[in-house]
């Protein structure tokens, strides 16, 4: 999944394949796009483009066939001789896909599947349908002639092109990839945790603390690790919002910073947008960090961190991220000087 939605952005090979295979397929269903993509298109697409796969086709060809409506409903058509281009089932006409606007005429069609030049052998339209046709189906047809009158016929020498409907290019396997593995949610939290600035190790920190990944008691108690879910410091449960909103060394730490209002939402979320700066997510993310590094100090090597120690260490693991992004470097040492400041 990509980062933006949440993801780690490591390529899902499954996904990839596909994507690959529904580029493939969109070619064989564009014009002169090579020797190889023509040859399959003239035996296996002569007259008609399939929507689902025979028992009798070859693995690689079902896998294929089995892409092409998500290719179709991706794509639209500007169309020469309409060779490529599926009649009810492509987006090649003002109406939109007729197999959806026009239902009922698209039943009475002899062939569901056929080609545009399949319809238009010598350049005049010759609907193949099955008769007699309802009342309904001569209204839609009647539609349909009006719509095919008004369409130029473009010389023999002009290819068709699919094109993508979002951006009206070519379509390509990143294209397909993203539209397979694209889930419609935008995570938040991704537009700060991904930043440069911060150490790529940290941000897997970051990632899995905002996933409620982290091996806190309360997930060790869900895996059975442990029975016991308490916090060794408070009568509460360890979860990672009790370690870095709710525990004493965070009161610490969101006292000092002036944002003590936000942390009694218990949510770290809400604790990125309490104040309105560029940098306060990055500052955000150097607490956590230590926050979590003086709880595992806690419980492995039974040592207790003071107050003064833990703002230090965040102030110094603060200038050393400044030093990544000098533009921000002013900004951050705004909060580096607060976290010192003795008072």
């Amino acid at each position: 999944m990509p980062k933006s939605q949440g993801g780690l952005g490591i390529r899902n090979l499954r996904t990839h394949n596909r994507a690959l295979m529904a580029n493939f397929a969109a070619k064989l269903l564009s014009s002169g796009t090579g020797p190889c993509f023509s040859w399959l298109a003239d035996w296996y697409l002569s007259n008609d483009i399939p929507q689902t796969p025979l028992h009798a086709d070859t693995p690689f060809w079902k896998s294929i066939v089995a892409l092409i409506p998500t290719v179709q409903n991706a794509t639209f058509c500007k169309i020469a001789l309409g060779d490529r281009t599926a009649l009810w089932h492509d987006n090649w006409i003002n109406l939109g896909r007729l197999c959806h606007e026009l239902p009922v005429l698209y039943s009475f069609a002899i062939d569901p599947c056929c080609t545009i030049q399949s319809q238009r052998p010598d350049g005049i339209w010759n609907l193949q349908l099955h008769n007699p046709l309802s009342h309904t189906a001569q209204l839609q047809l009647h539609v349909l002639l009006q719509a095919l009158n008004n369409i130029a016929s473009p010389g023999t020498n002009i290819q068709d092109d699919r094109l993508l409907v979002t951006t009206g290019k070519r379509p390509t396997t990143k294209d397909f990839y993203n539209l397979f593995s694209d889930k419609g949610l935008v995570w938040a939290p991704g537009r700060w945790v991904w930043r440069k600035i911060i150490p790529h190790r940290h941000r897997i920190f970051l990632w899995l603390a905002l996933k409620g990944r982290l091996n806190t008691k309360d997930n060790m108690v869900v895996k059975k690790w442990c029975s016991d879910a308490g916090c060794d410091q408070c009568p509460a449960v360890e979860s990672v919002e009790h370690i870095t909103l709710q525990c004493r060394q965070a009161d610490w730490v969101w006292d000092k910073l002036g944002v003590m209002q936000a942390t009694r939402a218990n949510d770290l979320k809400t604790l990125v947008h309490y104040v309105p700066s560029d940098t306060w997510p990055i500052c955000m993310a150097a607490c956590l960090l230590h926050l979590w590094k003086a709880r595992n100090n806690r419980v492995f090597n039974n040592k207790h961190i003071a107050r003064r120690p833990l703002l230090t260490n965040i102030a110094d693991e603060l200038t050393l991220w400044a030093f990544r992004e000098p533009k921000l470097r002013s900004k951050l040492m705004h909060w580096v000087n607060k976290l010192l400041d003795p008072g």
